[in-house]
């Protein structure tokens, strides 16, 4: 899809047949296009533009501008027009051209046939667009069309609810029209939410972030009521999205787009996206969308809390809720939440207003909803959404036991991409393999990959197991071989040369279909197959033995996938033997190969399905299979090849479906955060752990921080060492399940001499000696880079040993809150050489009398940066820092001031970002925002004031102003739109008395219309800003607005001219950069809209500078210098990069910069 299609299309279209429409033809430049619509009958004239916001999207995610060059235009028509616009956005040329002659002929003969129209627009099933998320009216068969509200009846619904959403501590905004199809934002800081860091990090969320909900109303904007009330139309009259964003709302085009299912485009300069995904996307979202109104149903109708309409729905979904007796006592079950909550959280608008269902805000009702499954979404089944009952904490979600629900999360990918896991993290990726791998061969592994029905290898007879009672205090029946129907072993000559299994009989021709993977054994004792497994070890390559008469005599197996099959003749990839490429093929045009490289082989297909297993045959397959995989290094190297990092399903030939689902199902049951340590910052590093790699762990719920800090505060005596640190060793099979449930001491693996509890030493060497792999490098994965062969935990653990179970030669602590695992130490043949930085600058003060040791004996350097709140308070601490001297000893320049776009938050305390103020950083609520927040009541008249003022216009020196002659880009287009919008704006002004405008625009100053000279004035003399320009005897803010030759596809530059105002390091406000262009969202390619007017963007601005959030703009005292062009676009691009918002293309020919 290129300019070329848009095109062709075109030509296309002028030479075809519309109704009312003619010249239709390329316009003035590549992206647009003109035609007329004539209306013989109503003796009506249009000439139409349409401009595309750029061709190489074309026909997919383009947007259209539509507008009139024709003068005196009903006002109906061109409403109509802009109305329907958004209905456009991907559609084809001729689908723009047909509505828009649909929509004017229907404007012409009134609005009931506008109304048909726009049906008929919405139903059209053209294929070059699709029209699912544009909803007019349409209902599911048998019901009767959804009565909407009218205009004014939705705007004033829409100021109630937005307005209660405010009252409730919520930032709130709209986007589209607030009396037509309109997108409400309700966001707040996810510093606001009581997350921990570690846990922000482990869900790749950021404290200064917004957590914003997006619910869409397609027609117009409904209440709870109605949309309860016909909550079973086959298109639904509201959607939901809720993502992240750098501000409180995403931009209108970047709204559209997540609600279409694509991406945010990246923006220019750090390459944020307007509103990223959340880690847990589709489930959240899916829950919303598919439960939100049904269990809001619930909660009202039977009188439930969330926890009981959540249960109520689960066991009775789809069902009616009419209820024949009395309900469980489980369904009444309060929303529990720890002490630690905030207030923002605990708060439920259902029960405050005693589920009075036409007093709710469902935009409120929605919100709290979302916040409690983004906060305790460890809680829940990522698929079927009820609580997961378990016995342990976790810091991710996954799925509860139900195997189908395992299949749905693996096969829609709703878990962490193991691509990018990976890429980013491929030493984790083969930790968390190594240490499943361990765990199978040691015949522990106790949770497996049930449910996805996997094909892998038949025939499996029995595994090695070894002596459960060492590691088990109740007693378990010891495993035995046994036998079991098998799969066919079917007989055939290979070709190691060609690759090809030659069949012996036609009448045993095996079930076999190109894609299909098989296993290769028995080899020949005295064939060589390529000098590849010449010396393998028959007993221990994979811990399984087929079924046949005989014990295998081969050395070793082949894994691999049919490419062709040829009567007889099957053609394999190339075979894999513990994740290497055996043999490439060989070219040779003969049927059949050199007689030295055919031999007779036995092959078995994988075709037994792995639920089917008992759990002695489940541990012996899933090693088998990791065993196939190749290395992490070798999977980063081949995705890093591909453009968009690709997909290892792609790579057919060298992995199985079975091997990359349980690849997949390690990666993603992975319940803790576990990342390299130092390899971004050398002041991570703990010194002398030579030897062993450094990873940082957190485990538990996300307020498991919370918990411990409360223990420490508790129970500790020793105010100035609060905690004190121990190391946990355990056998190297152990830690697959410790790493998914925690500490704990469920099992007995080494005794309990000393009481119930987990065993911890503050001395290394004690540690160790619980690490023993008794099995060596047999339990380890043959591809792994690490090698591992022992693995510590470092856990920081509330300083109160005579509250331990025991605590004299070593600790045992029964209260799991008590103990915050915080580093994973892994000893390996092959770790990555760590930094010789210097250690630590700012280290954690340990208890002198019990200090954690390390290898050497000597007391651990412990960094601050990894321990939690306490540690973070050490680190915001003040630095004591000498001034620089120069040569003549005269004191240096001070440091230079915080940038005015990036203020510094306050003290993290207990492990949680606060601030001052959490919108602190925030760009200031846009003016549709304010109007509709601060509207008056409804149903209150307003009553009409004409503010004084003493502002005077016409009194500017056009000599003292940067005038602009008419630019060499101007553009036809940008010109005559220009135009239009001068025209319009001076009716209004002429029309309206200067006091209640706020904003004058001078006709002498306009030499061309891409350059406006704006005063704006008559503020409210309560403002600082109002103050300060009667002190310095001012009567406006005089402002210069710039337009592209993109114009309106792209947005004006605006700054202002005169006078200076106070830079925001020195505590001005007013969204003003400290080069004088507005610091606002709107004004970039991120947030601008083409049908803005120049009257609603002078409002905006002016709102902003009013706005006293962060502070209130003040003048600069003691300076009489005009800003300059040149360092209102420098800080104009540094505001842009530092909020991730698009620097519009024109910018360069306004400026020439």
């Amino acid at each position: 899809m290129s300019r070329k299609d848009f095109q062709r299309d075109l030509s296309q279209a002028a030479t075809a047949q519309f109704p009312y429409l003619s010249n239709i033809k390329a316009g003035d430049n590549d992206e647009s296009i003109t035609f007329r619509f004539s209306h013989c009958t109503e003796n009506i004239n249009i000439e139409f533009q349409a401009v595309i916001s750029d061709s190489s999207d074309y026909p997919r995610s383009h947007i259209y501008f539509v507008f009139t060059t024709s003068d005196d235009i009903p006002k109906g028509i061109t409403t109509a027009v802009e109305s329907v616009q958004p209905l456009l956005e991907g559609a084809s040329i001729t689908k723009l051209l047909t509505t828009i002659s649909q929509v004017v002929e229907s404007t012409i003969y009134g609005e009931d046939s506008l109304l048909d129209s726009l049906e008929k627009v919405g139903s059209d099933d053209e294929v070059e667009y699709d029209y699912e998320d544009e909803d007019w009216e349409a209902t599911s068969e048998g019901h009767a069309l959804v009565p909407m509200e009218s205009g004014p009846e939705a705007r004033s619904m829409l100021c109630r609810d937005l307005r209660v959403a405010k009252d409730a501590g919520f930032r709130l905004g709209y986007l589209g029209i607030a009396t037509g199809s309109v997108i409400v934002a309700v966001s707040c800081r996810v510093s606001k939410l009581g997350i921990s860091e570690d846990t922000m990090q482990a869900w790749d969320v950021k404290p200064s972030e917004y957590l914003v909900l997006l619910l869409r109303y397609p027609s117009v904007y409904q209440n709870l009521d109605e949309l309860l009330r016909n909550a079973g139309n086959r298109t639904p009259l509201l959607k939901m999205y809720v993502g992240l964003c750098a501000s409180y709302k995403p931009s209108h085009e970047d709204a559209i787009r997540v609600f279409q299912g694509k991406a945010a485009e990246q923006r220019q300069g750090d390459g944020a996206a307007g509103i990223r995904p959340l880690f847990i996307d589709k489930a959240i979202n899916s829950l919303l969308n598919e439960r939100l109104l049904v269990i809001t149903s619930y909660r009202l109708k039977l009188g439930l809390s969330w926890t009981g309409a959540e249960l109520y729905a689960h066991r009775f979904q789809g069902k009616p809720s009419n209820v024949q007796g009395e309900l469980l006592n489980e369904y009444f079950e309060p929303d529990n939440w720890s002490s630690a909550t905030p207030d923002l959280l605990l708060a439920d608008h259902v029960a405050d207003s005693n589920r009075d269902q036409p007093r709710l805000s469902l935009p409120l009702l929605a919100m709290q909803f979302t916040l409690r499954h983004f906060v305790r979404c460890t809680e829940f089944c990522l698929v079927c959404h009820c609580r997961v009952s378990t016995d342990f904490e976790a810091l991710k979600p996954y799925v509860c036991s139900n195997s189908l629900c395992l299949y749905q999360y693996m096969a829609l990918g709703m878990g962490p991409s193991l691509e990018y896991e990976i890429l980013s993290q491929p030493y984790v990726v083969d930790l968390l393999i190594s240490l499943a791998y361990s765990r199978a061969k040691a015949g522990r592994l106790e949770d497996f990959p049930t449910g996805l029905g996997m094909k892998v290898p038949g025939g499996i007879g029995w595994i090695e197991q070894p002596n459960y009672n060492r590691y088990y205090n109740q007693p378990r029946q010891q495993p035995v071989a046994k036998p079991r129907p098998t799969s066919a072993l079917y007989t055939a000559e290979l070709d190691s040369s060609n690759l090809v299994l030659h069949l012996e009989r036609a009448d045993k021709v095996p079930p076999l279909k190109v894609g299909d993977w098989i296993a290769i054994t028995n080899f020949e004792r005295d064939k060589d197959t390529n000098g590849n497994n010449a010396n393998a070890n028959a007993n221990n390559i994979y811990p399984y033995n087929y079924q046949v008469n005989k014990q295998p005599t081969g050395q070793g197996q082949w894994h691999s996938r049919v490419q062709t099959i040829d009567d007889l003749l099957i053609q394999l990839s190339s075979p894999i033997n513990y994740g290497d490429l055996v043999s490439e093929p060989k070219i040779d045009n003969s049927r059949k190969g050199n007689k030295d490289n055919v031999q007779t082989v036995e092959f078995v297909i994988y075709d037994a399905n792995f639920d089917n297993l008992d759990d002695n045959e489940k541990r012996g397959v899933i090693p088998l299979l990791l065993n196939t995989l190749p290395s992490v290094d070798a999977m980063t190297q081949y995705l890093s090849m591909t453009p968009d990092g690709g997909s290892l399903a792609l790579w057919k030939d060298l992995i199985s479906p079975a091997a990359l689902d349980v690849l997949r199902w390690i990666v993603a049951s992975n319940r803790s955060f576990i990342m390299l340590d130092g390899d971004d910052n050398p002041e991570h590093l703990i010194p002398d752990m030579d030897g062993y790699v450094q990873f940082r762990l957190v485990q538990g719920a996300p307020d498991k921080e919370h918990k411990f800090e409360n223990a420490v505060k508790k129970y500790t005596n020793d105010s100035k060492h609060p905690s004190i640190f121990t190391w946990h060793g355990s056998d190297l099979c152990n830690w697959h399940s410790i790493l998914r449930e925690g500490l704990n001491f469920k099992y007995v693996a080494h005794g309990r001499s000393e009481g119930h509890g987990v065993y911890m030493a503050r001395e290394f060497t004690t540690s160790t000696s619980y690490c023993s792999n008794v099995y060596g490098a047999y339990n380890n994965w043959s591809q792994s880079k690490l090698k591992i062969s022992m693995v510590l935990s470092l856990n920081e653990v509330v300083n109160a040993p005579k509250q331990f179970v025991y605590s004299r030669r070593f600790y045992v602590v029964n209260q799991l809150d008590w103990i915050q695992p915080r580093y994973l130490f892994v000893q390996c043949q092959d770790a990555p050489p760590r930094s010789k930085a210097p250690g630590p600058s700012v280290v954690y003060e340990q208890d002198p009398a019990l200090p954690a040791v390390g290898p050497s004996g000597q007391t651990l350097s412990l960094p601050a940066s990894r321990i939690g709140g306490r540690g973070q308070q050490l680190l915001q601490m003040p630095k004591k820092t000498k001034r620089r001297r120069t040569k003549n000893n005269d004191p240096g320049p001070e440091p230079e001031p915080e940038s005015e776009l990036e203020p510094k938050p306050d003290t993290p305390l207990n492990g949680f970002t606060a601030t001052k103020d959490d919108d602190i950083a925030s760009v200031a609520t846009l003016c549709e925002d304010l109007e509709i927040l601060l509207s008056d009541v409804e149903h209150e008249e307003p009553v009409e004031v004409i503010p004084p003022t003493d502002f005077v216009p016409g009194t500017l020196d056009e000599r003292t102003l940067p005038m602009l002659s008419h630019p060499a880009y101007a553009t036809t287009t940008a010109t005559k739109i220009l135009q239009q919008h001068l025209k319009k704006t001076l009716e209004i002004q002429d029309k309206e008395y200067p006091g209640a405008l706020g904003w004058y625009v001078d006709p002498r100053l306009i030499s061309t219309v891409y350059q406006w000279i704006v005063e704006l004035h008559s503020f409210d003399p309560d403002l600082p800003l109002a103050q300060d320009l009667k002190n310095a005897d001012l009567k406006s803010i005089v402002l210069e607005l710039r337009f592209p030759p993109q114009f309106p596809l792209s947005p004006p530059f605006i700054r202002v001219v005169r006078p200076r105002l106070l830079p925001f390091q020195s505590g001005g406000g007013g969204h003003v950069t400290a080069g004088g262009a507005m610091c606002m969202e709107l004004l970039t390619n991120t947030g601008w809209l083409p049908t803005a007017t120049i009257e609603s963007v002078l409002l905006q601005v002016r709102l902003a500078l009013m706005s006293q959030d962060p502070a209130p703009a003040r003048l600069l005292s003691g300076c009489n210098l005009d800003y300059n062009a040149g360092e209102a676009v420098q800080a104009y691009r540094r505001a842009c990069k530092v909020h991730g918002w698009g620097i519009p293309r024109g910018l360069t020919n306004v400026f020439g910069s």
